[in-house]
C-alpha cells in the first residue's frame, strides 16, 4: 500500500498549501511508502510530456493529473488531493482550503465568467472524494451548500503554525505605528483598501506601512509613497523578522479559507485587524485575543482601531500571551495529531 499526495507545486516552507503538504508527508511516511505527485512528475511522464506547453492552464493540469493518478495508483492505495487539483480521482481525503464559488462571489465575478469553471472542477472533486477536510467552519459550510455535499463527511482542521519558528522577538524602540501587510497585491486581497491606507498615511511621520508580497504585481501603485515600503519575495526564514517589525497587521482581504498570515502574526505577538473572513472571522467569533474586525468605513476610523489594538498588545507580556495562545490551539504537534486521527493512524 502506498500513499499518494497530489500537490502541483510539491512541498515547501513557503506557501500555505505547500506547507500543509509537507506536514502530511511527514506523518504518512512513518506508516506508508509515500509519494508526492507534482506537475513536474506529470509532465515528465512520457504519455503527457507533449502537453507541457499547457502547464500554466489549471483546467488542463486538473484533467491530466486525474488521468495520471488513476493510471499509477492501485485500488488499495491512499490518495490525498487538494481542492480541484485532481477532480476526477476518487480521493480518500480531499483537503479544501477555501471555496472557489465563495471566493468568486466575494470578489464580484459574474456568474457567466469563464473562471467559474474552477468551481465546477471543485464540485467534481468533492463529489468523487470519500472524505473531505476543510480548513475552516465557513469552508465546510460552503462546500456543503454550494456543491450540495450534505451527505459527505467533512472534518474541520484549522491550519497550524510552526511556533518553533514564529515567536515574539525583543522589540526595538520605535516611535510611531508600523502597520504590516502580507499577501498578494490583488483585488481579492483588498488591494484597493490597502492603497487607500497607504495614501491616507502619506506625509504623516508617525505612520509607516510595510508590505510583504511574493510578486511584483501592482507594486507600481505604491511607488513614490515615502511612508510605504514594499518587500518582494521574502523567504520563509525572513518572515519572523517581518512580523516582529510590525506594531499591528492590517489584512483587508475579501475572501480566505483559513489564512496562515493571521495566526503567524499572532504567534509573533502582533495583533491583526481586518475583514470578517477566514481565520479572522473564526478567531473573532471565539473571542481570541489580538483579533479585531475592521469597523471603519472611513480610513480615519480604521487608523484609530489600528492604533488602539497596537497599544493594547505593545508590552512584552501581552505579546508572549498571544504567542502562548497560538501555540496551545494551533501548534504543529496538535495539528499532526488531528491529521493522524482523521487518517486512522492513532
Amino acid at each position: 500500500m502506498r500513499a499518494y499526495i497530489i500537490s502541483w507545486n510539491g512541498e515547501s516552507a513557503v506557501g500555505g498549501l505547500e506547507r500543509v503538504v509537507k506536514y502530511q508527508r511527514e506523518i504518512l511516511e512513518d506508516y506508508f511508502e509515500t509519494r508526492l505527485v507534482t506537475l513536474d512528475d506529470l509532465y515528465s511522464y512520457k504519455k503527457y510530456s507533449k502537453y507541457k506547453r499547457f502547464r500554466e492552464n489549471p483546467v488542463i493540469n486538473a484533467i491530466l493529473m486525474s488521468l495520471y493518478i488513476n493510471r499509477i495508483s492501485d485500488i488499495d492505495d491512499i490518495i490525498i488531493a487538494h481542492g480541484y487539483n485532481a477532480p476526477f480521482v476518487k480521493a480518500d481525503y480531499l483537503f479544501v482550503h477555501g471555496n472557489w464559488w465563495g471566493y468568486e462571489n466575494a470578489i464580484g465575478i459574474s456568474l457567466f465568467d469563464k473562471r467559474r469553471i474552477m468551481a465546477l472542477l471543485e464540485f467534481f472533486a468533492g463529489k468523487n472524494a470519500r472524505k473531505l477536510v476543510a480548513v475552516s467552519h465557513n469552508a465546510q459550510i460552503q462546500w456543503r451548500e454550494f456543491y450540495h455535499l450534505f451527505n459527505k463527511e467533512i472534518y474541520i482542521v484549522n491550519n497550524c503554525v510552526n511556533t518553533k519558528w514564529f515567536y515574539p522577538e525583543p522589540k526595538k524602540e520605535k516611535k510611531g505605528l508600523n502597520i504590516i501587510f502580507c499577501g498578494r497585491l490583488t483585488h481579492g486581497k483588498g488591494l484597493e483598501r490597502l492603497l487607500e491606507l497607504a495614501n491616507y498615511i502619506e506625509g504623516k511621520p508617525k505612520y509607516e506601512l510595510t508590505i510583504a508580497t511574493q510578486s511584483r504585481m501592482n507594486i507600481e501603485m505604491f511607488q513614490g509613497l515615502k511612508n510605504t515600503k514594499v518587500k518582494i519575495g521574502l523567504q520563509f526564514e525572513e518572515l519572523r523578522d517581518f512580523y516582529n517589525e510590525g506594531s499591528v497587521m492590517y489584512f483587508p482581504s475579501l475572501y480566505e479559507g483559513f489564512e496562515m498570515v493571521t495566526t503567524e502574526s499572532l504567534a509573533c505577538g502582533v495583533p491583526v485587524l481586518g475583514n470578517a473572513i477566514g481565520a479572522l472571522k473564526e478567531l473573532n467569533e471565539k473571542n481570541f485575543p489580538g483579533i479585531e474586525i475592521d469597523c471603519g468605513k472611513e480610513m480615519k476610523e480604521t487608523i484609530k482601531q489600528l492604533e488602539r489594538l497596537s497599544i493594547e498588545f505593545s508590552s512584552k507580556t501581552s505579546r508572549e500571551f498571544l504567542a502562548g495562545r497560538v501555540e496551545s490551539e494551533f501548534g504543529i504537534d496538535k495539528y499532526k495529531n488531528k491529521l493522524r486521527e482523521i487518517f486512522d493512524l492513532l
